[in-house]
């Protein structure tokens, strides 16, 4: 194998690693987000606290596809949101 070849190899290599690092990372990410998005939604119920919409859903399928499908940043805010409310309402 010539070095340009091999050169190639090892890049493609690296690329696909790359790739399926960043893949494990937010399935990762987005299964400890659903766990928790579906714990805040429990204590929502358990409070009483009445709230409605597919944040405060109790489908963990649903909250895993939804980090999955946007920025690290807004799933981040997101259980933030939750949080804030959820004391809100335990006051």
């Amino acid at each position: 194998m010539s070095r340009v070849a091999s050169r190639i190899m090892s890049t493609v290599l690296l690329a696909a690693l790359i790739v399926e690092v960043a893949f494990a990372s937010v399935t990762h990410n987005c299964d400890m987000y659903g766990k928790l998005a579906l714990k805040q939604a429990i204590d929502s119920k358990k409070y009483n606290c009445g709230f409605r919409g597919k944040a405060w859903g109790r489908d963990l399928k649903d909250h895993v596809n939804w980090c999955a499908s946007v920025d690290p940043t807004q799933w981040r805010a997101q259980l933030k949101y939750r949080r804030l409310e959820l004391q809100k309402c335990k006051i």
